[in-house]
């Protein structure tokens, strides 16, 4: 998983620097180091005016990366462990340019240091105890503090968590891991989308309409579910394109493949009723559907005919036209998502596969 983490902050380093000319298959070591270097000249430049203005002068040391390691760091088979001082360095290069760089969801003084470090060598398991024989509690508290930089940080947390699997075999503690990582990824997605007090609709002009939240159907549908059903509320929005198609597309995308993989963590976690009853539940429903629309390239029938399987009103959307065409969006733009972070969905889907490997489904009697 570092691997996948460490290209996700490179490439996102890169795209962010280079902008268009960005090249998720070509590591640009000396096109992206030397325009690096001139947001670090440009950003000490603005210091020193500042800081002569005051007549107290403040230099720091240039935090350089050679071209040779950025190469190797690109490489098609990079190094097993980047340490995280690279990823340090890469932060004080950008340092508080980040912030006019990215869209990101944390104060601008937090935003200054540690963004690329977090996103390839934190996390949220990361900030759970080595041992997974602690109380539920100590999980609980260390879950609830955690603070992302971004929803691009949380969705790399939901691909970890849903890989998650116990490393001794026979143990079980896995378990409560998954789950209690998985809420807190539903917990801040409900935060951001809840239609009630979501933060996402605080945003200035978040559709071309001037609509503030999503039509009053889904609303009425949606205004008091909880953390564990925002995997539903994100793809009933589908029902109104008007809204989901306009500056919240990338977003909405992102936020429901991270939905996808937090339902699928804690359906797994309980495999033995999500997935190998006699009589499927509808997380299965849920699970495939997501698959088939966000990690594979299913034909939108089949991605439908999982979807309509769902007994609860969500997958209404999936009936009409009028949703087609968002869900096919969310799909292109997941997709070419990750290709500028150098990811592919196969890349998602192997790694989710790994829990399934480890810990796979027992059929008795």
């Amino acid at each position: 998983m570092h691997q996948v983490r460490a290209r996700a902050a490179l490439n996102l380093a890169k795209a962010s620097v280079l902008r268009d000319t960005h090249r998720p298959d070509d590591d640009q070591a000396v096109e992206m180091l030397s325009r690096a270097q001139g947001v670090w000249d440009e950003r000490q430049a603005r210091k020193y005016s500042a800081s002569a203005a005051r007549g107290v002068f403040i230099s720091s040391d240039y935090p350089s990366i050679s071209p040779a390691s950025w190469r190797r760091w690109l490489d098609p088979k990079p190094p097993l462990v980047i340490r995280p001082s690279s990823f340090q360095k890469l932060d004080q290069l950008l340092g508080s340019d980040l912030v006019s760089l990215l869209d990101v969801d944390v104060p601008v003084d937090d935003a200054r240091q540690g963004f690329f470090e977090a996103m390839a060598c934190g996390g949220l398991l990361a900030r759970f105890p080595a041992s997974e024989n602690c109380a539920s509690s100590s999980l609980l508290v260390k879950a609830d503090a955690y603070r992302p930089y971004s929803a691009l940080h949380v969705h790399l947390d939901s691909i970890e968590v849903c890989s998650y699997a116990s490393s001794e075999p026979g143990a079980s503690e896995w378990r409560r891991v998954k789950v209690i990582a998985a809420e807190r990824v539903q917990r801040y997605l409900h935060d951001r989308w809840n239609l009630r007090t979501g933060s996402i609709y605080e945003r200035p002009g978040v559709a071309p309409s001037g609509q503030t939240k999503p039509d009053t159907e889904v609303c009425s549908s949606f205004s008091q579910e909880g953390p564990d059903r925002i995997h539903a509320l994100l793809f009933s929005l589908a029902k109104d394109k008007n809204f989901v198609l306009g500056p919240l597309l990338g977003d909405w995308a992102l936020d429901m493949a991270t939905a996808a993989l937090a339902l699928h963590a804690r359906a797994w976690a309980d495999k033995e009723v999500a997935f190998a009853s006699r009589r499927p539940v509808e997380e299965q429903f849920w699970c495939s559907g997501f698959d088939s629309l966000l990690f594979t390239n299913d034909p939108l029938q089949m991605v439908m005919k999982r979807f309509g399987m769902i007994s609860s009103d969500a997958w209404q959307p999936a009936r009409h036209g009028k949703a087609l065409v968002p869900l096919l969006r969310a799909r292109r733009t997941y997709a070419a998502f990750l290709k500028t972070l150098g990811l592919t969905r196969h890349n998602i889907s192997s790694l989710v596969r790994a829990q399934r490997v480890a810990h796979p489904l027992e059929f008795l009697g």
